[in-house]
């Protein structure tokens, strides 16, 4: 029997606490709120409501840590079980090109230039916050013709895993769909994207070096400039 995005849900033990300096723990006003499903606007779960004063007791929790020297003594290759986004040592953790398939086939070929400048066109034009403000990230899941997903967030991390997060919670497939971002495609954001699945990821920004060679490992094609000019286009030979 299939199941629904609501009976898997159903299945899943969601806490409803912070997880802070290693611990779970209630926000310290004692506050909660309802996890909604935006695909069914069904209350998921309600987590912990945390505040000023809670970031406060997690970066006094991470500045302890980072003084004792217990973080810089963990091996990357231990570090990579944490999931994390961000740069530097986080890029070592979530990121390794050594976890990738070094044979994977290629996914798929992106869209010829002028279709990939059309598709950011509809990007550009659907972000009402960046028209607004001229400060905010977009993402979008693309079948090479249309925007299937899209999500806007200051992080560029964030609108991914929004989209991402969307096309699961409707259960459409991301195996072998297209990426749009507009930032730099980072190695966090590249593995991200293999690991879901993902056959191309496009920027008008480019990539960086790690997040080629998780590509190439991967079987994923990176198309960087994609906006303007003509577009450079990373890809492993087959």
């Amino acid at each position: 029997m299939t199941q629904t995005v609501e009976d898997v849900l159903t299945d899943l033990s969601i806490r409803s606490q912070a997880f802070v300096d290693g611990a779970y723990v209630d926000a310290m006003s004692g506050e909660t709120f309802d996890c909604v499903n935006p695909a069914t606007g069904r209350t998921i779960a309600s987590v912990a409501a945390c505040d000023a004063d809670d970031v406060d007791r997690a970066v006094r929790g991470a500045r302890a840590a980072f003084e004792s020297g217990v973080w810089s003594r963990i091996a990357p290759k231990k570090r990579k079980r944490v999931l994390a986004s961000g740069c530097g040592a986080v890029a070592t953790m979530l990121a390794d090109p050594e976890t990738m398939n070094r044979s994977a086939p290629l996914r798929g070929e992106p869209p010829a230039a002028e279709t990939l400048r059309a598709l950011f066109k509809q990007l550009f034009a659907a972000g009402a916050r960046y028209n607004e403000t001229g400060g905010i990230h977009a993402a979008a899941l693309t079948d090479g013709a249309t925007l299937l997903f899209h999500a806007e967030d200051i992080g560029r991390h964030n609108a991914v895993d929004k989209v991402i997060g969307g096309a699961v919670l409707a259960r459409t497939p991301i195996t072998g769909r297209g990426l749009l971002v507009t930032g730099r495609i980072s190695a966090e954001l590249a593995f991200k994207a293999a690991r879901a699945g993902v056959a191309w990821v496009a920027t008008p920004s480019v990539p960086s070096t790690l997040a080629v060679t998780i590509a190439d490992r991967s079987g994923m094609v990176l198309v960087g400039r994609a906006v303007s000019g003509t577009p450079h286009v990373h890809k492993r030979d087959a």
